[in-house]
């Protein structure tokens, strides 16, 4: 399988962020899968719309109906020119776009047993109960997966029977847990200790295999828990043989996962005794009331059907105040559909059959319920009277002044990525700023192919525009109502004179569709300070959540900690790797050599005199890259490209590793008498150059291709014509093994040697004099590399691909392929289409909330769902996090203070300690910092400081210019004040207020 497609058919760059999700095998199976969706309304076509963006092999839709005007209302692929024309073939000139590896068609007669063969699985929406129990036998007898959906309003139902057995490769989509073993202990079992501070992340019942002193045995062992770092295995007759006389040095675990069957019951059979995805531990019988709604979804006599079959199902007829209103909203709107709901339902419904067709995944078993009748206001009158339009169904679920005021809602939707896409497609299709109101986008990134897998606002000639430019082109064609407006803009510092006090005090609420936690923080940032609410999303292969954060209720995106990114010691990375992640974060600093050394001496060159005000630090720094840049590495042919990567192929994986081996032979102990080689520590191995090995042939390749671009010399893309100029270059290569070389055995030891490197050596006027004199490279043109992981011809993942693997070898770790190498480097973010569908219609319904001006915080929802297990689960957002000052509630909603004119910094801090002391004369303003750093004011330097005296009648623009050398680039101008409260028992408390200063 190549990255721009294959003999199989599968194009890696379309589907680059799925196939993180899936993997291959699971995408395969997909692509030979046949797909059958009858029913195209709103639900039907957003289930299609995300099977054929998956990339099944075939989707056939099916609909006799013909289009009505409601229908525009929930079905953004109809529009006025499609009424009274059938569904099916009208959804199918949009959903034949948007993908060109599917086939797609449009079935228009009735179904028959004999046409249902073809499929792999077969989807009926919206059905009647008799057509749910005839299909569902049909399927049955023709080992076909079937799967019966309903969307009403608020509500959603998924049924689903993969027949008597079905299989499921891999239950949780997670990664196989592995690590190193610290201690094997062998008595009536094997006893497995995980090295200190790991754990094994497993659960009895699992199965793992096991690779000891690098010998990997064959069989694959059964694991039972003892703690969260120990597991027993046991202890057979063939692993008792391999253990006899065994002495233990190191060890890997590796889980391997199992394939289980599961047993699915018919449509009729599950019905009478359910089974259900997930409980709602606040509302019980919540599953029970819903699975009856359904059941009864077409009852002309509903109330009197319901009490009765409720009854007769659970042998009880005892109703929460919840359940009531459960079975009155459904009642009441049941002759309705709603995008925001379909997107949740027809997103999870294209996940079950992916499952179906591939075995990825568990499947839900057997029903899964929805409401979400909380974003409906308590207060609506479900009997007033509602004249068909295409928003229909919005007036009759939510009323006529719900309506109006979502058509005059001002809203700032910050991404037009998946998640933005999506949002914008559910808020344009429900009428959003379809009145008076204005959406703006904003997406500062132009349009990648691996974008259109799952963005499917975009076509491919679309790719090197912008997005929130095609993005609102494309939603204005599925609603000419909707008032949206594109920018090109990051939200950062440098645009806060664009998204400024004007712009944010126009808006009603503000949507986020961010990739990054940095942009997150800033998004929220401005909406504390503008007290707007903030709707908050994210979702990262089958995984993904939502995060209300509603103005004075709930906390902030920023109250919430997020766990800190994993990092590597640089002595594993140096010198000890032990897994794959290691090698990859070795080659990518590698590359520096193209990156950041060039950068730092391109500087150098364009300007000599930089060297002057230099720190020791830099000026070392500097000093190594020219030499390794200038000398060591300069090319100024390809033949030279190809010495230097060669060179360089002999120093890190032959002669280095001897270095390594010669610094701890094999039989090397630590002090305590425990071998060196042990627990984490893998012994490596050298390498020799071998010309017939592809592997490292590809390495030369790739490196020389660089080296020709930094040098600006002519790339050779023939690798045959290489193989050549190396076999021409490899007598030049001379093993070079350094005596008495430092190599750090751990952490401590590594920062004593840096520190040595850093002290140790030239003077600073000598490290000026032996840098290399520019004038001799005023003809060199040096073009610094940046890494970009989607580019298959800039040979930057080939070479992080191939040195990895290279030090791997070394190592004894298991190689990995390009594709796995890209997205560990590239910190790719598994995607799936089917996620972010379902997320944007959750974030939808939580803005119906704001849209009511609910302000009761039991009634928002902070969702998480994992489609791989599945599970769909919500809690209240955690309240607003407070504290006293002064007998004063603060938040982060009100702990900024706004003070505007034209002030001295006496003047500045008087208004402060007047805003917030609340009649408390011991309030004291402790430091006023500008940038969070540079100190404005210090109370404690009062007493002695001459400077700080003399600052406080200066106005505060003249303070910041004096200290920085330049005014401020922002207005407000953002400032920290530390305060304290001194109470009349002498205690005292600190606190942070940030204050908004509009100097005008």
């Amino acid at each position: 399988m190549t990255d721009s497609g294959s003999s199989d058919n599968i194009d890696r760059n379309l589907y680059s962020r799925q196939l993180y999700a899936i993997g291959e095998e699971a995408m395969k199976k997909i692509t030979d899968s046949k797909v059958f969706i009858s029913g195209m309304d709103g639900l039907g076509v957003e289930i299609a719309k995300n099977t054929i963006l998956t990339g099944a092999k075939k989707v056939t839709v099916h609909d006799l109906k013909t289009v009505n005007i409601k229908d525009l209302g929930a079905n953004y692929y109809l529009g006025l020119n499609s009424l009274d024309k059938k569904r099916g073939e009208e959804v199918l000139k949009k959903l034949s776009e948007l993908n060109s590896y599917v086939e797609t068609d449009s079935y228009n007669e009735e179904i028959t047993q004999d046409f249902l063969k073809q499929f792999t699985v077969a989807v009926f929406v919206n059905y009647p109960e008799e057509k749910k129990i005839y299909y569902n036998k049909l399927c049955r007898q023709e080992g076909i997966k079937f799967i019966a959906v309903d969307s009403i309003s608020v509500f959603g139902s998924i049924f689903v029977d993969f027949g008597d057995s079905f299989t499921v490769y891999d239950s949780n989509g997670e990664e196989p847990k592995e690590g190193i073993i610290d201690k094997l202990i062998c008595d009536t079992d094997v006893v497995v200790k995980c090295i200190e501070k790991q754990m094994h992340g497993m659960s009895s019942g699992d199965h793992v295999k096991l690779i000891l002193n690098s010998t990997k045995l064959e069989n694959s062992y059964e694991i039972k828990v003892i703690d969260s770092s120990t597991f027993k295995i046991e202890l057979t007759d063939s692993l008792e043989d391999f253990l006899k006389g065994f002495e233990f040095k190191t060890g890997e675990f590796k889980q391997e996962k199992q394939a289980t069957n599961i047993k699915f019951k018919s449509y009729p059979e599950a019905s009478r005794e359910p089974t259900f995805m997930n409980e709602d531990f606040l509302h019980p019988n919540i599953n029970k009331v819903l699975h009856t709604c359904f059941l009864l979804k077409d009852s002309e006599s509903f109330i009197e059907s319901f009490n009765s079959k409720y009854k007769s199902l659970y042998k009880e007829d005892t109703l929460s105040e919840k359940d009531k209103r459960v079975i009155q909203v459904f009642k009441s709107t049941r002759d309705t559909e709603l995008v925001f709901t379909n997107s949740i339902i027809g997103g999870w419904v294209a996940q079950e059959v992916i499952k179906g067709c591939s075995g990825k995944f568990n499947p839900i078993h057997q029903f899964m319920y929805f409401e979400a009748t909380d974003s409906i206001s308590d207060k609506i009158d479900f009997t007033h009277k509602v004249e068909e339009s295409k928003y229909f169904f919005i007036e009759k679920i939510f009323g006529n002044e719900f309506l109006t005021k979502l058509m005059d809602a001002n809203t700032f939707v910050v991404g037009s990525g998946a998640i933005g896409c999506e949002l914008l497609k559910n808020i344009a299709t429900a009428g959003l700023s379809c009145g008076k109101g204005k959406t703006i986008v904003t997406d500062m990134d132009s349009i990648e192919k691996s974008n259109l897998n799952r963005q499917f606002l975009f076509r491919e000639k679309d790719i090197g525009h912008m997005k929130s430019e095609c993005a609102t082109r494309a939603v204005k064609e599925m609603n000419p109502d909707f008032n949206v407006e594109s920018h090109n803009n990051r939200v950062g510092i440098e645009t806060l004179t664009i998204y400024n006090d004007k712009f944010f005090s126009k808006l009603n609420f503000v949507m986020n569709a961010l990739d990054n936690i940095e942009a997150r923080r800033f998004v929220d940032s401005l909406c504390l300070r503008y007290r707007l609410p903030l709707l908050e999303s994210g979702t990262q292969g089958p995984k993904g959540n939502t995060q209300d954060i509603i103005t004075d209720l709930t906390e902030s995106y920023q109250d919430t900690v997020d766990p800190p990114e994993q990092g590597y010691a640089a002595c594993t990375i140096k010198t000890f790797p032990n897994k794959i992640e290691h090698t990859i974060q070795w080659a990518k600093e590698g590359f520096s050599l193209f990156e950041e050394k060039p950068i730092n001496v391109k500087k150098y060159l364009d300007n000599p005199n930089m060297i002057e005000n230099m720190s020791s630090t830099n000026l070392r720094g500097l000093h190594r890259d020219a030499k390794e840049i200038l000398e060591e590495n300069l090319c100024l042919s390809f033949d030279d490209c190809i010495l230097n990567s060669l060179k360089r192929w002999h120093i890190d994986y032959r002669d280095q590793i001897k270095e390594i081996i010669q610094k701890f032979p094999e039989d090397h102990k630590n002090e305590d008498g425990t071998f060196f080689w042990s627990g984490s520590k893998k012994m490596p191995c050298p390498l020799e150059f071998d010309i017939n090995n592809n592997e490292h042939v590809k390495y030369v390749f790739a490196m020389s291709n660089l080296f020709a671009d930094l040098y600006n010399i002519n790339k050779c893309h023939d690798i045959f014509t290489v193989k050549d100029m190396i076999h021409n270059q490899l007598p030049k290569i001379s093993e070079t093994i350094r005596d008495n070389i430092k190599i750090a055995k751990d952490e401590k030891e590594l920062e004593e040697f840096n520190k040595q490197d850093d002290e140790d050596g030239m003077t600073l006027e000598e490290l000026k004099n032996s840098l290399p004199n520019p004038d001799k490279f005023k003809d060199l043109q040096l073009n610094p590399l940046e890494f970009e992981k989607d580019d298959d011809t800039n040979f930057h993942v080939d070479f992080i691909t191939a040195s990895s693997n290279m030090r791997a070898l070394n190592y004894n770790i298991e190689t990995v392929d390009r594709h796995k190498t890209k997205g560990i480097a590239g910190k790719i973010i598994p995607a799936l289409a089917t996620t972010t569908s379902i997320v944007a219609g959750l974030v939808c319904l939580e803005m119906c909330k704001i849209i009511n001006c609910e302000n009761n915080i039991e009634k928002y929802r902070n969702y998480f769902l994992n489609l791989a297990i599945p599970f769909l689960a919500y809690s209240e957002p955690g309240p607003a996090k407070t504290f006293d000052f002064n007998g004063t509630k603060f938040s982060s909603w009100n702990s900024q203070k706004i003070v505007r004119g034209n002030k001295t910094i006496r003047e500045l801090i008087e208004d402060i300690t007047k805003d917030i002391s609340n009649g408390n004369e011991a309030t004291i303003v402790d430091s006023l910092l500008y940038n969070s750093e540079t100190a404005l004011y210090m109370e404690a330097t009062m007493s002695f400081s001459k400077r700080m005296k003399e600052r406080m009648d200066k106005s505060v623009l003249e303070v910041i210019k004096e200290i920085t050398g330049k005014e401020p680039e922002q207005i407000p101008i953002e400032l920290s004040a530390v305060c304290t409260e001194y109470e009349e028992d002498d205690d005292s408390e600190e606190q942070f207020f940030t204050i908004l200063y509009y100097p005008n």
